[in-house]
């Protein structure tokens, strides 16, 4: 378990296969903690799939990371939550160019996480919302494809 963290400012490029699955990943870490201006492009790869990675993924028992101000391109998916835990919250990020924008992975915690997701903008992802995302509000998504 970790608290404090900060991961700010940072560039990840071409991340490749990655045993976490994502280019910022958090197991188990109880914050308060923020995830804040990192650029993270071409996260494709994913220790399950050739094609599940996420850009930032917030894993089992972890609660209470901010991740802000973050801008994810040409990624799988680039905010992941499978935590089921309380008071993550992903606000004003810019994702572009991704398969899937904003995703909560564990079914079984569907509608049961506070985890929110709010203030985002998603440029031309090909699959940016839906019902597995909870409390979204005031997400902008935009195709100019």
């Amino acid at each position: 378990n970790s608290s404090g963290i900060n991961i700010t400012g940072n560039s990840f490029l071409h991340c490749g296969w990655s045993e976490s699955n994502a280019s910022i990943y958090f197991w188990e870490t109880i914050g308060p903690g923020s995830v804040t201006g990192n650029s993270i492009y071409d996260q494709q790869y994913g220790n399950w799939w050739r094609w599940d990675g996420s850009g930032i993924y917030t894993d089992s028992g972890t609660s209470n990371i901010l991740v802000e101000r973050n801008k994810i391109s040409d990624s799988y998916l680039a905010l992941q939550d499978n935590s089921g835990s309380p008071v993550n919250v992903f606000s004003a990020n810019t994702i572009v160019l991704c398969d899937y924008g904003m995703d909560i992975t564990d079914s079984k915690h569907i509608g049961k996480s506070n985890t929110r997701y709010d203030g985002n903008i998603l440029i031309n992802c090909k699959n940016q919302g839906g019902p597995r995302y909870t409390q979204e509000s005031g997400n902008i998504l935009i195709h100019t494809e």
